[in-house]
């Protein structure tokens, strides 16, 4: 471990502070679906079912945040593995829909067969958390977000796309820099600069279009293998 330092003890306190209380969440939630508080509606057993499994995500993804500033490398480990994107799409998006309909938008999901690739599935699942939650900040009400996954012979594309303001051509090339945001309630700027290097890290690409006033478009691509 590295030598003591006041900032990393901070973060490691937060980080160690964030992962009791996902804990007590888990616990919470299989307390709730075991109907060991009461009776428990079919609606509400399968918002309570999605949501122990955003807080098995942020479980894992808290695990690896420690590691690395325990281990002093300001790097999460990189495992790749055998995933199929289609599958895990449809997980995040049915895990988005609830967020979606609070907002008044129709979250929908479009496809195309399997879409197999060589990456880490937490690493994934927080490109597509950020890009929806990104989506769905930015879109009009009473609109929709599509989420279309398709394959060529030689690559997995994932896109997103919402109806909304747009991005400006101004702020278009700075929509992947760090901190491209004006205050610091307005943090979406991190989540897209970070998703644009687990992108890299996968040998992939990142890119987006946008017409102001209508629609924005995330299009991540993605080599169906390569080279550990």
């Amino acid at each position: 471990m590295a030598p003591e330092d006041p900032q990393t003890d901070f973060l490691l306190l937060c980080a160690h502070e964030l992962r009791t209380s996902l804990t007590a969440n888990k616990w919470l939630f299989e307390m709730l679906l075991k109907n060991e508080l009461g009776p428990v509606t079919e609606e509400q057993r399968v918002l309570f079912t999605q949501a122990l499994a955003a807080n098995a995500h942020m479980g894992t993804v808290t695990k690896e945040l420690l590691k690395a500033i325990h281990d002093n490398t300001g790097v999460i480990a990189f495992t790749p593995v055998s995933i199929d994107l289609t599958a895990l799409c449809r997980e995040v998006v049915q895990e988005f829909s609830n967020l979606a309909k609070k907002h008044t938008l129709s979250l929908q999901g479009v496809y195309e067969g399997i879409a197999s690739v060589q990456g880490d599935a937490t690493k994934l699942r927080i490109i597509l958390h950020n890009l929806l939650d990104n989506a769905i900040k930015y879109s009009s009400p009473h609109t929709s977000i599509t989420v279309r996954v398709f394959s060529t012979a030689s690559q997995a594309t994932l896109t997103v796309t919402n109806y909304g303001p747009g991005i400006t051509l101004e702020r278009l090339p700075h929509i992947f820099s760090r901190f491209n945001s004006t205050t610091i309630d307005e943090i979406n700027g991190i989540g897209l600069y970070g998703s644009k290097s687990l992108v890299e890290q996968h040998h992939g690409t990142i890119t987006v279009t946008s017409i102001p006033d209508e629609t924005t478009t995330f299009t991540v691509s993605l080599p169906l293998e390569f080279a550990k």
